[in-house]
C-alpha cells in the first residue's frame, strides 16, 4: 500500500503543478503549496494525537484490532502521501528556479545535504531511549519551523515566473529555453 499510495500522491502533486487546472501558473504554485501545507500540518496533528493515544492504552497492533492498527496504519498511508506530495513539489520548485543544469544540480545537493542533516539527528535522537511522543513531536515542531521557509521558497518561484513574463517567456518555458528560442 505504501508504494501505491506514494505513487499516486508524487502523481498528484506534479498534476497540481503541471495540468493547467488554471491558466496561471502562480495560482497553481500557490494553491498547492497551500493544499500540501494543509495536508502535511494535519498529519503531523494526528500523528502527535496517535502517538499521545498509544502511549496511554500501549496497544498490540495487529490486523485483527483494526481499531488501533486502523488509525496508526491509516496515518502512516498519509504520511506517505504527504512525503510523495512533498518531494514532488520541492523537486518541481527547484526545476523552476534553476536556469542551467549546473543550478538544479547545487540546488538539489543543497536539499540532499539539509535532508541527510535531519536525518543524522533523527538517528541521534533515537539513538537514546526516547519516547516516541518526543520524537513525534519534534518532528511535528520542525514541519511547523520550516513552514515559513518553504513559503518564501514558493514565492521565489512564484517571482521567476514574473521575470519570466516580464522577458517574454510563455507558459511552461523557462527564461533559459527562451534565450535558446531565441539565439
Amino acid at each position: 500500500m505504501s508504494a501505491v499510495v506514494g505513487t499516486l500522491a508524487t502523481w498528484l502533486g506534479g498534476s497540481l503543478v503541471d495540468i493547467p487546472w488554471t491558466s496561471n501558473r502562480k495560482t497553481r504554485a500557490i494553491t498547492t503549496y497551500i493544499l500540501i501545507a494543509l495536508l502535511n500540518s494535519t498529519t503531523w496533528i494526528w500523528a502527535v494525537i496517535i502517538q499521545n493515544e498509544y502511549r496511554h492504552t500501549h496497544p498490540v497492533l495487529d490486523w485483527a484490532d483494526q481499531s488501533s492498527f486502523g488509525r496508526g496504519f491509516g496515518l502512516y498511508l498519509f504520511e506517505r502521501i504527504s512525503l510523495g506530495m512533498v518531494e514532488n513539489y520541492i523537486y518541481w520548485c527547484i526545476g523552476n528556479l534553476a536556469d542551467r543544469p549546473g543550478e538544479q544540480i547545487r540546488y538539489s545537493s543543497l536539499l540532499r545535504g539539509i535532508e541527510t542533516a535531519g536525518v543524522a539527528v533523527g538517528f541521534g535522537v533515537q539513538a537514546v531511549p526516547t519516547a516516541l511522543i518526543a520524537t513525534a513531536s519534534i518532528n511535528f515542531g520542525l514541519w511547523f519551523l520550516a513552514l515559513p521557509f518553504s513559503f518564501w521558497a514558493t514565492l521565489q518561484v512564484v517571482r521567476k515566473f514574473n521575470e519570466g513574463e516580464e522577458k517574454g517567456v510563455g507558459e511552461g518555458e523557462t527564461s533559459s529555453e527562451h534565450a535558446v528560442g531565441r539565439a
